[in-house]
């Protein structure tokens, strides 16, 4: 007879094959998924497998989670930011080439930073975000649109609220140097004569040469 820790070791290790979406079967069986979790009401508790779906890239299965909502908004109902959403977010942001993370993913996550970073001096200390972690905000920009594209509007705001963090006289220097860094990268977009590569490297800005939706799920296509 199957011990229940055996059982749950079994359920475990099959969750995570299917959340790693590297075949056919696991797309299949977390498109269902995300299908399922999009029927029901947005639970706390579920917030790590949330980041999970995000943090696979899989178009098919993002799409599924998000369903109905406006991107932006998808993380509204966290009334209280955490270092843990925080913090895989910003691991999530970094992990990707600036080309290759899904739009509405990149949406989701600016929306909710935008919130929570409105008073910079606030934001830095529910999470202190690192210099990398302002690279993994910045690289995203669009340095061939303008300022009111609406990715870049988000991210050159979110940029703006941490830069404001440098009027703090008290603030720490490593505070400090995170306003800072905000205000080069922002400057460098803006000034024509510049580029985001004097704030970044070109390994931080590099783009992926191949870019896809990601692994199909059985039956689904993209028109």
């Amino acid at each position: 007879m199957v011990k229940e820790e055996e059982f749950n070791r079994f359920i475990q290790q099959t969750m995570y094959k299917i959340i790693e979406c590297q075949d056919v079967r696991a797309s299949s069986a977390l498109y269902a998924y995300s299908n399922f979790l999009n029927t029901k009401p947005i639970r706390y508790d579920h917030i790590p497998l949330y980041l999970k779906i995000f943090q696979t890239n899989n178009r098919y299965t993002v799409d599924a989670l998000v369903s109905g909502y406006v991107a932006e908004n998808y993380f509204d109902f966290i009334r209280v930011p955490n270092v843990f959403v925080l913090k895989r977010m910003f691991e999530i942001l970094g992990m990707y080439e600036k080309n290759s993370l899904y739009l509405p993913t990149l949406k989701a996550f600016f929306g909710f930073l935008k919130r929570v970073y409105r008073a910079g001096a606030e934001g830095y200390r529910i999470y202190a975000l690192s210099i990398a972690d302002v690279n993994s905000i910045g690289k995203y920009l669009h340095e061939q649109k303008t300022q009111n594209h609406h990715l870049n509007r988000d991210i050159l705001d979110i940029l703006l609220f941490l830069t404001e963090m440098d009027e703090d006289v008290e603030g720490s220097m490593e505070k400090q140097a995170v306003a800072r860094h905000a205000s080069r990268i922002r400057s460098d977009f803006f000034d024509q004569k510049r580029s985001l590569v004097q704030s970044m490297t070109d390994v931080i800005l590099k783009k992926a040469d191949d870019v896809g939706p990601g692994i199909s799920p059985e039956g689904v296509f993209i028109d």
